[in-house]
């Protein structure tokens, strides 16, 4: 005879009903008028259990004596997953563009793991992936946090590279309404202060402090006055570049220069200034 132990038996998720016998002979009482219940134990075969989905099952279990005479019955036996899943690092190094959400790359990110688990599969794993520990405004190769769940609410994480670069070009523009005015002859070098006001920068990555002290003015000539138009050019400390054109007023306020020479000058008395 056989019959269903007054315990329910827990098998694990993903493992072969066959190396787990020896936990579910104990979901059974079996008893003969000739053979042992080891004996009979030792004959149980367990049929209609499917260890790759969790949760309560109905399993047939079937004892067969000596003589070959067989009886059989139904009991639940319950499936868990306790496993943690499997993420290593592939060795695919993925790169990230600086100043992103992490969370909107995650589909990018994916590449950076092979994910595997008893129960569920990869796609499974991979939509519940969060990475953390990524400083998107520090352009470096980092170390950062990949971690998976499974659905049973198992956890495991690996830490593997992911590279942040910054290929994204600064923004340059002249600022509405301003229109730098300029000293004429006096050096672009000398000017810049008063030039660096005429744009405005920024970046994704650099502040405008950094940015403004790159800033380079070219195509215009100070030598003589009247409105220019000269070229911006900044550039961010990953090497990317950008350049915009704005007006420059070149005045003259400097007064002439004049002072007595070394020579005395004579004129003839009597003679009008304008003639001598």
């Amino acid at each position: 005879s056989i019959r269903c132990a007054s315990q329910m038996v827990t098998v694990e998720a993903g493992e072969s009903v066959a190396s787990q016998m020896s936990l579910l002979t104990g979901a059974v009482v079996v008893s003969d008028n000739v053979d042992t219940a080891l004996s009979l134990l030792q004959r149980l075969d367990v049929t209609n259990l499917d260890t790759s989905v969790v949760g309560t099952q109905s399993a047939t279990f079937t004892v067969e004596d000596s003589a070959g005479n067989s009886n059989f019955t139904e009991c639940d036996v319950r499936v868990e997953d306790t496993v943690e899943p499997s993420i290593q690092c592939s060795g695919v190094v993925v790169k990230l563009e600086a100043g992103v959400d992490v969370k909107t790359e995650l589909d990018t990110l994916k590449a950076t793991v092979d994910v595997s688990d008893a129960v569920d599969s990869e796609s499974t794993l991979l939509s519940t992936l969060e990475v953390t520990g990524i400083d998107t405004l520090s352009v470096s190769t980092q170390k950062a946090t990949f971690t998976i769940n499974d659905q049973s609410g198992n956890k495991k994480s690996v830490r593997c590279d992911v590279e942040v670069v910054d290929e994204t070009l600064p923004l340059i523009s002249c600022r509405r309404g301003t229109t730098v005015i300029l000293e004429a002859a006096v050096s672009i070098e000398d000017q810049m202060d008063i030039l660096k006001t005429a744009v405005s920068v920024s970046d994704t990555v650099d502040n405008v402090a950094t940015l403004l002290q790159s800033v380079m003015v070219t195509d215009l000539d100070v030598s003589t006055v009247g409105t220019k138009t000269a070229t911006f050019t900044v550039e961010d400390r990953s090497g990317n570049s950008n350049v915009t054109q704005c007006d420059v007023n070149v005045v003259d306020t400097t007064k002439p220069s004049i002072e007595c020479s070394d020579a005395a000058v004579t004129i003839e008395a009597a003679v009008s200034i304008e003639d001598q």
